[in-house]
């Protein structure tokens, strides 16, 4: 559970179009592949882009924030459902909150949620930083010059303090981890798309992230294909459910 907490907290840095939107697609569908939804659930972020939308039909999706109308809302979802683990992890001491899954806030161009409704926006974030406890994550992506330090944003001050982080493109953003220094002979910038380094604990390495879909593969289509292949694992007695899937994005 420790190497799934250092995991889960990361923020995966780059300057567009170096993979970062493709990193987490990646990432998502891949832990959607490989636990359930009583394991891990995503509340997917992505008022920029919309990028993550097509992830919203998945069992594992706690809800999808593509509007900024939609921030009032999941805010209240998440306060209501931080204080049902609270009063779980209350009832049952320090073994708690037993059952639940890990609730991760995955958001695309997170300086674009940081510059929404200050309340509301603020709330969503606060709820994520101070909630770890509750098993609370999240995979924070977004250019570096763009994000907002430490001292401005509490879930951007707990992911650093982890010290786990991706740099997409070249080592632009380094500076923002405590103690971490580009191993020597590698490039600081002009890295091909997806190579970047991976950082844990001041420790850092060069790393290629890998597509989700194979070359030369229509994008939606791969992402619908996947999708409809985890509803149909989930639900394997409710076959409707992929044919609405699958209706609906044709």
């Amino acid at each position: 559970d420790k190497r799934a907490e250092a995991r889960l907290r990361q923020i995966p840095l780059a300057a567009p179009p170096c993979g970062k939107t493709t990193l987490l697609r990646t990432w998502v569908l891949h832990l959607a592949e490989q636990l359930s939804p009583s394991e891990v659930q995503f509340l997917l972020c992505d008022i920029a882009s919309r990028s993550l939308r097509p992830l919203a039909d998945l069992p594992h999706c706690f809800g999808c924030v593509s509007r900024l109308e939609e921030v009032g809302p999941a805010l209240e979802r998440v306060q209501a459902e931080v204080g049902r683990r609270r009063t779980a992890r209350e009832a049952a001491g320090d073994s708690g909150p037993a059952g639940r899954a890990r609730l991760i806030l995955v958001a695309d161009d997170y300086d674009v949620l940081c510059a929404t409704d200050e309340g509301m926006s603020a709330g969503l974030r606060e709820s994520f930083a101070r909630a770890r406890h509750l098993r609370l994550g999240c995979i924070l992506s977004g250019s570096a010059a763009d994000l907002p330090r430490d001292f401005d944003d509490p879930l951007i001050a707990r992911v650093r303090k982890g010290g786990s982080g991706v740099l997409l493109g070249g080592a632009e953003g380094l500076e923002q981890y405590n103690n971490a220094r580009r191993p020597g002979g590698m490039a600081s910038s002009g890295l091909p798309a997806g190579r970047g380094f991976l950082i844990r604990r001041g420790r850092v390495n060069l790393i290629q992230a890998f597509h989700f879909a194979q070359k030369d593969t229509d994008h939606a289509e791969e992402i619908r294909r996947r999708v409809c292949a985890i509803l149909a694992a989930t639900f394997p007695s409710e076959p409707g459910r992929v044919a609405a899937h699958a209706g609906v994005h044709r």
